[in-house]
């Protein structure tokens, strides 16, 4: 009867057989499916092994070193301390605002020394925030990036916690308030900049200034606010929420887009910095550039804010690269008040604080 209503419908046992090997086939992938995951596991766990195993025998032969090569070295730097002053450091390499203005204060204190002739230096460095930067550090004092020494350095520090070798890069030179609690600006501003370009790398920043339409000459301001896209993508091995800490420093670029749009009015190039932003701008304004987003490299971000007329922004890491370069500052939201400016020629205003009960703006009275 299923035949003469439905002549395509196969007969019982062919049905039959159709589910059977359906089955099949569903146990075969599933089988196969498993037998990756299986796979995929294995390979993992002997990947966890191996890094578990290169980890241990890379601790020991730090361990190793720091014995045999390393407090030996020390005790010969400790002797020759009075003919040649030996130092050794470790650069605040993966944050540009440390990399920066700790490498620079260091730099400007140690021109000021009459005797820094006979200083003997070498600092240690890993993956930096900015490798235009490391390269121009390395024009001043010598430098060797490796993960190695680094983990051999700080080895020996923990050994030897008050070895007159160690050099001290853990201050800006805002305002010193681990030590002396005195502020330090008059060593920025007794000493020049330490950081210098080449006449190659003057022509390879006029050559990015014709590709963002300036003209070579033409008076631009940076200007750039701090958020937390560059934690959360560059520094990832934390979470949000472990960097939440930070929040308070940061502030909506739009904050300042009207001070660069009338800037675009008067005849000025605006140009927003940053490495990683949490957002685009958007202007009518041609002479405003969103340079973050569309054009940015560490080379160009050293040269734009070390040659632009004046910077506008907060207490956002490539701050310290106007600072640096002793270029003027207009700050507004500045956060803590501790970084509220390195030159006599800076303009800042603070960042309003509330009262945690009332909710209401403290006043400077």
């Amino acid at each position: 009867m299923d035949k003469l209503l439905y002549p395509n419908l196969p007969n019982l046992e062919s049905r039959m057989n159709l589910v059977e090997s359906h089955k099949v086939a569903g146990l075969a992938r599933l089988r196969h499916e498993y037998q990756k995951f299986v796979d995929a596991d294995w390979r993992n766990r002997i990947f966890l092994v191996r890094r578990a195993v290169f980890w241990c025998i890379r601790r020991v032969t730090v361990k190793i070193l720091s014995v045999l090569v390393g407090l030996p070295l020390l005790e010969v730097g400790r002797l020759v301390r009075p003919f040649v002053a030996v130092g050794i450091g470790m650069l605040r390499y993966d944050r540009l605002g440390h990399l920066v203005a700790n490498t620079e204060f260091w730099l400007r204190r140690r021109s000021l020394r009459k005797d820094h002739s006979r200083e003997i230096n070498l600092l240690l460095t890993g993956r930096p925030a900015n490798r235009q930067v490391l390269t121009m550090i390395k024009r001043r004092v010598t430098v060797w990036e490796s993960n190695l020494l680094l983990e051999l350095y700080r080895e020996l520090k923990n050994r030897r916690q008050n070895s007159p070798i160690w050099i001290d890069l853990g201050t800006t030179g805002w305002i010193d308030l681990g030590t002396t609690g005195a502020n330090l600006r008059e060593i920025w501003n007794c000493a020049g900049p330490q950081m210098s370009f080449t006449p190659d790398e003057h022509r390879q920043g006029e050559r990015i200034l014709r590709s963002l339409g300036i003209v070579p000459g033409e008076p631009f301001v940076c200007f750039c606010s701090r958020d937390r896209a560059y934690l959360e993508t560059v520094h990832n091995y934390r979470t949000r929420d472990q960097w939440s800490y930070h929040d308070y420093r940061d502030c909506d670029i739009n904050n300042y887009l009207p001070a660069a749009e009338f800037l675009a009015t008067q005849g000025l190039w605006a140009l927003r910095m940053g490495a990683v932003v949490e957002k685009p701008i958007k202007s009518s304004q041609p002479r405003v550039i969103d340079y973050a987003t569309k054009f940015r490299s560490d080379f160009a971000d050293v040269y734009l804010m070390a040659h632009c007329k004046f910077f506008i922004g907060s207490t956002a890491g490539n701050l310290c690269l106007s600072n640096a370069f002793n270029v003027p500052c207009a700050l507004a939201n500045i956060v803590p008040l501790g970084y509220i400016s390195v030159s006599p020629k800076d303009l800042f205003i603070p960042k309003k604080y509330r009262h945690a009960e009332s909710r209401r703006f403290l006043t400077f009275r």
